[in-house]
Order: C-alpha cells, then sequence, then structure tokens
C-alpha cells in the first residue's frame, strides 16, 4: 500500500517537471523576435571575434564572458539566428528543473516539494527567461549546482572530492554568471560555520583549499572582466536607481529598502500584486518551518540571498527583476515550505479551507503558464514587421526607425538587406516631446515615408507611438499600417 502511495506521488513530481518543460520548450519554438534588450547583446556576439569578446561589450551591455564564448560557439556551429541564440538559456532551463527537483529530494515533506516544484515550473519569468538571450536563465541554472553540490558536500561528511568538486565548479561558475559570486560566498560562509562548529579541522583545510581556488579564479575574472563592469558608468547609471539602500540614512531610503524586498516576490517570484503579502507571510513561515527541521539547508537558501542584498548595497550588484533571476528558486523553496506548514494545519480542521487556500496562491501563476503555452509571450514582434515592409516597399522610399526599435531593426538588417541602407535612426526626446515633431518637420516633402515602432516608452504615462501618430497625423496622411504584437509600421505621405 505505502509503495502504491510513494509511486503515485513519485508520477506526481515528474508530471509537474515535465510540464515545466513544456511550457519553456513552447515559448522557445515559438522563436519569438528578437526584443530590444537581447538585440545590442546578440550583435555584440555576433559582430565580434572571440578575442574581442573579452573587451567593454558595446551598446551598454554587460554579460559574462563564459556566456558569451559559449553563445558564440553556438551560433558558429547553428547560424546566426534566434534559435541557435536562445538555445544554451533553453538547456539552462530545462536542466534547472531536475537540480530544483534534487534540491528538493533532500526534504523530507512531500507537500513542500510539491508546492515548491510547481510554484518554480509555472513562475512566468524563469519560462520566459528560457527563451531570451541573456544569461539569466544560465544564473538560475549555477546557482541551484552551487546549492545542490553544498548540499552534497555535507551529506559526504566533507568528502575530498566532492568538496573540491565544489571548490573547482565554484570557480567556473563566475565566468559565466555574475551572481554566482554571492551564491558561492554564501554557502561558503554556511559550511564555513559547520566546520568550526563541529572543529572538523581536516574539512576545514579541504573548505580552504576550495575557496582559495575560487578565489583565485575570481581574482582573474576580476581583471580581465569585472573591473571594466564597475568602471562602466553607462552601466552605473543605468542600474543606479536598483541598489539598495544599506543601511537606510533617510525615511525615504527605509520605504525603497521595503518596497526592493517586497517588489522580488512579484518579480522575480512570480506572485501576483493580489497575493503578495500572503506570499511574503508564507515566506517567514516557511523559513522557521525548514530550520526547525534543518539549519543548515535553511542557511544554504538564505544566505546567498542575505549576500546578494549586501551585495546591492555596496553597489556591486542591482537588486530588480531580471538580475535577481536566481533568487526565484529560493522562493519558491521557503513559500511553498510555509504554504505546506499552513496546509498541514488547516487540514486537520477543515480539507476544504486547505484546498481553497492553496488553490489561491496557485490559480495564478498556474492561468498565466497555461495561456501562454496557448499564445506564447510576444513583446516585441519587429521580425514580421520587417517582412511586411520589405514585401510592400517601392525604389525611393524612406523608412524612420523610432529610437526604441533602432537596436532590433540593426540586428535584422542582415536578414533584410532589401532595407538596410534606406533608414533614418530616430532620437529620443522624452525631455521634450517636441523634439519628435521637429523630427517629422525635416522630414516633410516625402511621398512615401515608413515609420517603424517598437519597445515604445511611456514616459510619465504617455505611449510616444501615440503622441508620434498625432504628430504624423497633423502633418500628412497615412497611407497604410501594419500591426504585429509591440511592434508597427505606417506609411506616411507628409505635405511641405
Amino acid at each position: 500500500m505505502r509503495s502504491g502511495i510513494k509511486e503515485k506521488k513519485r508520477i506526481l513530481l515528474l508530471v509537474i517537471m515535465l510540464s515545466g518543460i513544456v511550457f519553456r520548450l513552447a515559448q522557445y519554438v515559438f522563436n519569438r523576435s528578437l526584443t530590444e534588450g537581447e538585440a545590442p547583446l546578440a550583435m555584440n556576439i555576433v559582430n565580434r571575434a572571440f578575442p574581442d569578446l573579452l573587451r567593454p561589450l558595446d551598446y551598454v551591455q554587460a554579460a559574462p564572458v563564459g556566456f558569451l564564448y559559449l553563445e558564440k560557439l553556438i551560433m558558429e556551429l547553428f547560424g546566426n539566428n534566434e534559435y541557435a541564440l536562445r538555445l544554451f538559456p533553453l538547456l539552462s532551463g530545462i536542466i534547472a528543473i531536475f537540480l530544483f527537483y534534487k534540491i528538493l529530494k533532500y526534504l523530507d515533506d512531500f507537500n513542500t516539494k510539491i508546492f515548491a516544484l510547481f510554484f518554480f515550473v509555472v513562475n512566468d519569468y524563469l519560462i520566459y527567461f528560457s527563451s531570451e538571450v541573456k544569461p539569466y536563465s544560465s544564473d538560475v541554472f549555477f546557482c541551484l549546482l552551487l546549492i545542490l553540490l553544498s548540499i552534497c558536500v555535507m551529506k559526504s561528511n566533507f568528502k575530498a572530492s566532492i568538496l573540491l568538486l565544489w571548490g573547482l565548479i565554484g570557480a567556473i561558475s563566475i565566468w559565466f554568471s555574475f551572481p554566482a559570486v554571492f551564491v558561492f560566498s554564501g554557502i561558503g560562509i554556511a559550511l564555513l560555520f559547520y566546520v568550526i562548529k563541529n572543529k572538523n579541522t581536516n574539512a576545514l583545510l579541504l573548505l580552504l583549499t576550495a575557496g582559495a581556488l575560487w578565489l583565485v579564479s575570481l581574482i582573474i575574472n576580476y581583471y580581465i572582466c569585472l573591473q571594466h563592469l564597475i568602471q562602466h558608468q553607462g552601466l552605473v547609471s543605468f542600474w543606479q536607481q536598483n541598489f539598495i539602500p544599506i543601511p537606510p540614512k533617510s525615511f525615504e531610503e527605509f520605504q525603497y529598502l521595503i518596497y526592493a524586498f517586497l517588489r522580488m516576490f512579484k518579480n522575480p517570484g512570480g506572485f501576483s500584486i493580489y497575493e503578495l503579502l500572503f506570499s511574503v507571510l508564507l515566506f517567514f513561515v516557511g523559513i522557521v518551518s525548514l530550520w526547525c527541521r534543518n539549519k543548515f539547508y535553511t542557511l544554504f537558501l538564505v544566505l546567498p540571498l542575505l549576500v546578494t542584498i549586501l551585495g546591492s548595497g555596496l553597489h556591486l550588484y542591482p537588486f530588480e527583476g531580471r538580475v535577481i533571476l536566481f533568487i526565484a528558486p529560493i522562493l519558491s523553496i521557503f513559500v511553498g515550505a510555509g504554504i505546506a506548514f499552513l496546509y498541514d494545519i488547516l487540514h486537520t480542521q477543515s480539507r476544504t479551507i486547505a484546498i481553497l487556500i492553496v488553490f489561491i496562491l496557485f490559480i495564478q501563476p498556474a492561468s498565466i503558464a497555461g495561456y501562454h503555452l496557448i499564445k506564447p509571450r510576444a513583446p516585441e514582434e519587429l521580425r514580421p514587421v520587417l517582412e511586411y515592409l520589405r514585401k510592400n516597399m517601392r525604389e525611393g522610399d524612406l523608412i524612420y526607425v523610432y529610437y526604441g526599435a533602432e537596436n532590433a531593426f540593426r540586428y535584422y538588417q542582415e536578414k533584410f538587406p532589401e532595407i538596410a541602407g534606406r533608414y533614418i535612426p530616430g532620437k529620443e526626446s522624452r525631455d521634450d516631446w517636441t523634439g519628435y515633431y521637429k523630427e517629422i518637420e525635416k522630414l516633410k516633402g516625402n511621398e512615401r515615408i515608413w515609420f517603424i515602432f517598437s519597445h515604445i516608452a511611456t514616459h510619465l504615462g504617455v505611449n510616444e507611438e501615440k503622441l508620434f501618430l498625432s504628430y504624423l497625423d497633423l502633418s500628412g496622411t497615412k497611407i497604410e499600417s501594419f500591426k504585429a504584437s509591440g511592434a508597427s509600421a505606417y506609411l506616411y505621405q507628409l505635405n511641405k
């Protein structure tokens, strides 16, 4: 009887894992256009030789050199296309499911395993970034790999081969993932605390050796890559508002500290704004619940999060959305443990209420994942817009490209050579919208000019595409238009 129940539980876990793989594959196979966020990094990968990827990247971009080299290698093997560029993030996202499952196997509570795994596989951000030409999905992969190895180190009673493997993987991981530094540091502190607490001299020496290996790798990585990023004013300015003020020096900074903490439950945690406070409560309940059962397992999860927050306070790493995607598995485990604890309490009183509480938390992320299985995410579909443009352009037509679409447009020039040399790059005028009108004034007198839009800014609540079109309607006549998800083309005749 027990073996039958155990088998059913195992099958349920495997079904959830398979669902997560299907969600990620569906998004990948859809093959959406590169977004304005992906295209600049893709152009660095496509246009640079391997040695040149060690230099600071163009277009205010940053990525670990290991990620760049692997992306370049895959592109050389399979060609310059979206499928090739997104292959490594996809594989990272799929393998991460299995790593997460392996980590959960060390928990003795089945409900925690089920709830945490469910939150992980349906997380909208984890699914989406598994098909994004960015290192965020591989960040999750390396975070989980390091945590899993640290648990293995503990379970093996600090066996030399496993401990040195942990140090070697840690040394390699920082070349592929920026936040791996914080994850390795956090779990390293937990392991160090354990061996000192237990006065294990042999384990301490092995741990220090593994740590020294990692430190040498970090120093080399710093002088080759990281120092350029720290000194890059464009990157520092871009992320300036996303550093956590530690310690907060004013009431406003304290408010932002609370806001940043709560925001991570929405992005990358995947919980809706309506259940945010409930998920935060369950997060703390989950920490206490796991701490009572396994203190060091809990430390392996808590300390990387705390070290990341500290790193942000030191202005070493921004604490926002996609760049902290690697925290999503940690949130899934703690919230999963919290809801399991609450479920066990309520289940003894009322099974209906217990199931209802679980349903409230699960319905929103599950619905989003299911919806996007049928209709995958397509935030900026510039490629079909350019295909339409190629088919409908005439000799002598001009193209004006809105500044937010320029990088993606430049990436696709190679695939659409007919339109490559006939475009006028737009200029950003967010602080003075009359600048857009002045640009249109310069274009007057053209019988046929196409205006291409994507990645539209909504500064101060104003949609700049609509603002642009209002100016165009005053200045000329619209001949035709074509719209795709998050991108569009308009053909205008502008009067003199």
